[in-house]
């Protein structure tokens, strides 16, 4: 399959259980913005059919809600290992790259972004206060991460 220059971002969780849905909420933000070679998808959870839509992407930023975190976002590479086993359940981001390394030989790079949640105990489509504020902060931070990675190199750039 043909790898793209564009970049994937996908977030996932629970929007009817308040800061579970941190990640489609951005996702949803995200998309006003209509930045050229970003595409979205929002999802509940992370599936194996995953490994195959990453591969069609240079870069993949995966983006879920977090709960013991110091900080109110945090965004850090993707470490592949061998994940032993996985449920419907239980698929990181960690599990996608590695079996879309294992079943399809492709290796995009990879991200995730944590948003620091508070509320996840109720069954309410809102984010909780500082759930809204984090999510605020993190798209102040992936909005120009996102353009700066999908302008075009210059010839004169390369051979500086």
């Amino acid at each position: 399959m043909k790898t793209t220059s564009n970049i994937l971002v996908i977030g996932y969780g629970n929007p009817g259980r308040q800061d579970d849905g941190l990640g489609p909420a951005l996702i949803y933000r995200l998309d006003a913005y209509r930045l050229p070679g970003i595409t979205t998808q929002t999802q509940y959870q992370l599936c194996a059919e995953d490994a195959l839509r990453v591969i069609r992407y240079s870069q993949v930023v995966f983006v879920d809600a977090a709960m013991n975190m110091s900080s109110d976002f945090r965004f850090k590479p993707v470490r592949v290992g061998r994940q032993r086993g996985f449920g419907t359940h239980s698929l990181t981001p960690e599990g996608v790259m590695d079996l879309a390394e294992t079943l399809y030989g492709a290796q995009p790079r990879a991200y995730v972004l944590g948003i620091r949640g508070r509320q996840f105990d109720q069954f309410e489509e809102r984010l909780s206060p500082e759930g809204e504020e984090n999510l605020e902060k993190a798209l102040e931070f992936l909005i120009p991460w996102l353009k700066h990675r999908t302008q075009p190199i210059s010839a004169a750039a390369c051979m500086n």
